[in-house]
């Protein structure tokens, strides 16, 4: 459910690290060298924007006032709106991890 505490935490939790990414990403222009704590972030932030792709597809939502909670309807919904974008945004953080190794 959208409204559930759990999802609600996992909103917080979302724009925290959208703020990282905000303050981060930009930073990174200037090659400042990796501690500890930038790697292990690095991570948690891939991981958790990869998570929210698929906790996306199973999320029910709001439409026109009635809540859609059918699967496939939230997958198509979410294919058709935000998967793009994300993609856009997560994919390329895969291939470059991929090629640090």
């Amino acid at each position: 459910s959208p409204t559930s505490s759990l999802r609600i935490v996992w909103d917080v939790i979302s724009v925290l690290m959208l703020s990282y990414d905000l303050i981060t990403i930009p930073l990174s222009v200037f090659d400042i060298p990796d501690n500890m704590l930038s790697m292990v972030m690095e991570w948690f932030t891939l991981v958790f924007w990869s998570s929210d792709m698929l906790l996306s597809c199973i999320t029910s939502y709001v439409d026109q006032g009635s809540l859609v909670t059918n699967i496939r309807t939230i997958m198509r919904n979410y294919l058709k709106t935000w998967f793009a974008l994300d993609c856009i945004v997560v994919l390329p953080e895969w291939v470059f991890k991929a090629l640090e190794w």
